[in-house]
């Protein structure tokens, strides 16, 4: 995140560590709007990746989730640059999040198709209870799904994460995401007693990695629960599902899915 503790050269100094105990070991950071020396310093002291998410490729949209004195001018300047300077870079957005309408969306898949990432993050908008948009409504899990599918369309090769926020609001979430086109998972490896100050949303899950499973908790379970891996399988192509069902989830955003399907073809 954004944070003014993390100074150049405290963030040089972790690099330089990281990378001497994990040579092999590519380095993502995520840190927000900062200068291009800033960048140059961090990419010279040993980051791979920077993940920087567009948001929204569009600037009325944009202007009414930031903060004034934010702009997607910037924002996109930010990507560029880091692009020159040599990062593998990630844009996105979240889908779902206050504001956003269809044309919104295909502006965002347009500019991704332009800028050609090496990653893309979207997840669903998952409010906080104790921010501007906590009473808004999250994002839907088949929206999410049909946007990773064409993304993996539209850019083949592109790294495309099956988020936390997808196995939040779905307890196969993310197993689902790779299904629809995602090739990459994150799990959670902070030590437990620190997780908690990195509460992004509400009712965030926890992974507790195992030797032949993968289990789940959200807040307020009374048990962890066991993901089931035999599930049907999922592949979205265009406007049609492929080879089974989404388990329990709805096709309750058809229309929307034709539209961006429409829009996308005449401005691509």
């Amino acid at each position: 995140g954004e944070d003014g503790y993390y100074t150049d050269d405290l963030l040089e100094d972790l690099l330089h560590k990281i990378k001497a105990a994990y040579p092999d070991c590519a380095i993502t950071l995520s840190l927000g709007e900062r200068s291009r020396e800033s960048y140059e310093r961090l990419y010279t002291a040993g980051a791979d990746r920077y993940l920087l998410r567009h948001e929204t490729a569009n600037e009325a949209h944009y202007g009414k989730i930031h903060p004034a004195e934010m702009s997607l001018k910037n924002r996109k300047q930010c990507l560029y640059t880091l692009k020159e300077i040599g990062y593998q870079v990630g844009c996105g957005i979240m889908v779902g999040s206050p504001y956003q309408t269809i044309d919104n969306l295909v502006e965002d898949l347009a500019f991704m198709k332009t800028f050609n990432p090496h990653m893309v993050g979207i997840g669903p908008f998952i409010p906080q209870k104790d921010t501007p948009f906590g009473e808004m409504e999250p994002g839907s899990l088949e929206m999410t799904l049909f946007l990773l599918a064409i993304i993996r369309l539209m850019l083949p090769k592109v790294l495309l994460p099956a988020t936390t926020a997808l196995g939040t609001i779905h307890s196969r979430g993310r197993e689902l995401g790779i299904l629809a086109g995602g090739n990459v998972v994150m799990p959670n490896l902070s030590p437990m007693e620190v997780r908690k100050k990195y509460m992004l949303y509400d009712n965030k899950i926890i992974l507790i990695l195992c030797d032949i499973d993968v289990a789940h908790y959200t807040k307020g379970d009374s048990a962890i629960r066991g993901v089931n891996h035999k599930m049907p399988l999922c592949i979205f192509a265009g406007q049609q599902i492929i080879g089974g069902s989404l388990c329990d989830c709805d096709l309750s955003v058809r229309g929307e899915v034709e539209l961006i399907t429409a829009r996308l073809r005449r401005k691509c």
